[in-house]
């Protein structure tokens, strides 16, 4: 039953309304592993592989979490926002690791990616008006591809081996040199000694020839 009055019937689109979501936190995962042929909405099925600055692959997976903060603009200048807030994150990772040496990427610099990745792409996002807000960018996971894993674990063990020799040959030196530098003033002390005691020795030598030789010069007839 239609109740009484005017009623109208506007042609499509103008009928159609859309009510964007504005407090839903919307999730991207970039870089996550499909698992039985499934796919997660709002993921890529392909594990983010990039260069760090010293020409080394580095494995990723990133989560962002984003949500509208203006909605006019989210609805008439973001056709997919999905598709562009995936596209800002992985240029933003793609400079950022490219800067980075794979050391640091893999220890301190985690923070580092999550920071700058989350800045660029809300720079690049309000610099379109897209009426986005990036919350965080979480990595998930971060590592060497896994068939060089072992290799690379290889390679920290040793620079960690190496590190813990040169630590112990410092600690050998700083205990070493105050004994050296003990024993070589005890010598040097020995030495001084030695050398009073033979100037002493030879001045008194000398003082008792000396006296003979007056003796003598006084009578050498009766000093013979």
């Amino acid at each position: 039953a239609v109740s009484p009055g005017i009623h109208y019937h506007l042609p499509w689109p103008m009928e159609k309304v859309d009510k964007p979501k504005i407090r839903k936190i919307n999730r991207i995962s970039i870089g996550y592993r499909e698992k039985k042929g499934k796919k997660k909405e709002g993921t890529d099925s392909a594990i983010i592989q990039r260069l760090t600055g010293d020409i080394n692959i580095i494995d990723l997976r990133i989560l962002l979490q984003y949500s509208i903060k203006d909605a006019p603009n989210y609805l008439f200048k973001t056709e997919n926002p999905d598709y562009l807030v995936k596209a800002a994150a992985e240029a933003a990772i793609t400079q950022i690791v490219g800067r980075l040496a794979v050391d640091e990427v893999l220890t301190i610099g985690k923070l580092k990616i999550q920071n700058k990745t989350q800045k660029i792409v809300q720079e690049f996002l309000d610099s379109y008006g897209c009426g986005i807000q990036i919350f965080t960018a979480n990595l998930q996971e971060i590592h060497p591809p896994k068939d060089v894993i072992k290799s690379f674990k290889d390679v920290i063990n040793a620079q960690a081996d190496m590190d813990k020799f040169i630590s112990e040959a410092y600690s050998y030196k700083n205990m070493i040199i105050p004994i050296a530098r003990g024993e070589a003033e005890a010598l040097i002390k020995s030495a001084e000694a030695y050398r009073e005691n033979k100037i002493n020795q030879a001045t008194g030598d000398s003082s008792r020839f000396l006296a003979v030789l007056e003796e003598y010069q006084k009578a050498p007839q009766v000093n013979r």
